[in-house]
This record gives structure tokens, C-alpha cells and sequence, in this order.
């Protein structure tokens, strides 16, 4: 469910995540800390954002992140391997994380 397209569609050179990246990001995950980082989608377009990193999921096609991003007012996801400086930013969000992940749960499943 968490595929945005089929690991056949990526070819065998794909870079893999940046361990630095990977380092940053889980420690945002464990504090409840946002985070900022510049973002290339899948079509080259480039934004920058900040997101409230929930958790690292590891389908086929690499690793991606799952989070509340505040740009967009909704549940996204981003591979890891698109992303440039990610960069903690100040503040918690503790005390909204399980409402985050039930809202995620309930975006990605359906459920009500």
C-alpha cells in the first residue's frame, strides 16, 4: 500500500539512501522533532519542506519516510535517497505523535 509504483519501474542503478540522512532522520523520529530538507519527486520537480518525521518504511524501491508535512497540510511520503540536507529544526511534537500515526494509519488503510 505504500508502493507509489511497482519495483519493476526502477532500474537496478537506483542510489540507495544516504546513511547520514538516514542517521538524522531517526533520531527526529525518536525526539518528535520536525525536520527540513530540500525534496526532488519522481518528476525532477524541487521543493523544499518540513516535515514531522513519523516513521522509515523500506518497500522495494527504497527506503521512504513517512510524515505530516506542513506544506502541504497532509500525510506524505519521501524517499530518502530525493532528499538534500536534512536538518533538525526546533520543537516536539510528543504530544501530537499518536494522533499523527492513527491519522496515517487511517489515510493508507481506510480505516475510520
Amino acid at each position: 500500500m505504500l508502493d507509489v509504483r511497482p519495483a519493476a519501474y526502477w532500474p537496478d542503478d537506483v542510489p540507495a539512501a544516504a546513511a547520514a540522512d538516514l542517521t538524522i532522520l531517526h533520531a527526529a523520529i525518536r525526539a518528535s522533532e520536525p525536520v527540513a530538507f530540500s525534496y526532488t519527486d519522481l518528476d525532477g520537480n524541487k521543493t523544499t519542506r518540513t516535515v514531522l518525521p513519523l516513521a522509515l518504511v523500506h518497500p522495494p524501491q527504497g527506503v521512504k519516510l513517512l510524515a505530516w508535512c506542513a506544506e502541504r497540510q497532509d500525510f506524505r511520503q519521501f524517499f530518502v535517497r530525493s532528499m538534500q540536507g536534512p536538518t533538525p529544526q526546533p520543537g516536539d511534537f510528543s504530544g501530537e505523535r499518536m494522533a499523527l500515526l492513527e491519522g496515517l494509519l487511517d489515510k493508507y488503510t481506510g480505516r475510520t
